[in-house]
């Protein structure tokens, strides 16, 4: 935790002069300096060059492995913006266990978002094994980038869809459906538990949805979406491609 956190804070010099005193081996301080440098937009160059760094160790293989999964759902799901691979990013909190991620905007130092996976954050304070992400947005800093750009006020709208995935569809299909519908300026809310149908319907309804996008593996061989109406009891299958009619059907009064 105290090495995470002086790379959290760009203490490099210190982290190198602590894991000398506790004695760590040569070969893993190697390892780490060269880690340290290696960043950039060139995914393939960048996972590759890790790849052969952390060849010894297989749980860090598959760390990297589950970063460039997410990286290839991330992009199938729409998401064009620039991302830099960097496995020296550390954020100085023992709780993480998997990947952790920043967000910024060009122009500026400091991040406004950041996040990653904490499966034990749970069970750490006395509750059962759960799963869990997240992210702890700077609301404040981000009042004040907009601020400066006198950008106009957003008005995010609630969720209508709430998209759920049939056992067997890759997550990267999920991805890529949920991106294309809020390309299409749908808000949408993605199931990530693995709700059945019945208890998603449930689910839904509570929270004032009203449509149900549902895909699973038929689903994805076609390149299609299931879309149910909750308020007229009617389900359709439409192409992912057919935009005309995936707008007709979820703008539907």
């Amino acid at each position: 935790d105290l090495i995470l956190s002086m790379i959290d804070r760009k203490m490099i010099d210190r982290v190198f002069d602590y894991m000398s005193r506790i004695g760590v081996s040569g070969e893993v301080r190697n390892v780490i300096g060269r880690l340290l440098e290696l960043e950039g937009e060139n995914h393939g160059k960048v996972f590759r060059e890790a790849g052969d760094l952390l060849s010894p160790w297989e749980d860090s293989r598959k760390c990297l492995e589950n970063l460039e999964e997410i990286i290839e759902a991330a992009r199938a799901g729409g998401v064009d913006s620039r991302i830099i691979v960097s496995p020296g990013l550390a954020r100085g909190l023992e709780y993480y266990d998997g990947f952790i991620f920043e967000q910024g905007v060009p122009g500026l130092s400091i991040s406004l978002n950041g996040g990653g996976r904490y499966d034990r954050l749970v069970e750490l304070f006395g509750g059962k094994p759960t799963p869990g992400v997240g992210c702890a947005i700077g609301i404040t800093r981000i009042m004040h980038y907009l601020l400066d750009k006198r950008s106009e006020e957003l008005k995010p709208d609630r969720p209508r869809i709430l998209l759920v995935g049939i056992p067997k569809v890759s997550t990267s299909y999920m991805a890529k459906v949920a991106g294309r519908l809020r390309r299409l300026g749908f808000p949408v809310e993605v199931d990530v538990v693995g709700k059945r149908v019945p208890t998603a319907i449930q689910y839904a309804l509570k929270h004032g949805m009203r449509f149900l996008v549902i895909v699973g593996e038929r689903e994805e061989e076609a390149e299609v979406i299931s879309i149910k109406d909750l308020e007229k009891a009617v389900q359709v299958q439409v192409g992912l491609n057919d935009e005309r009619r995936i707008r007709e059907v979820l703008s539907a009064a």
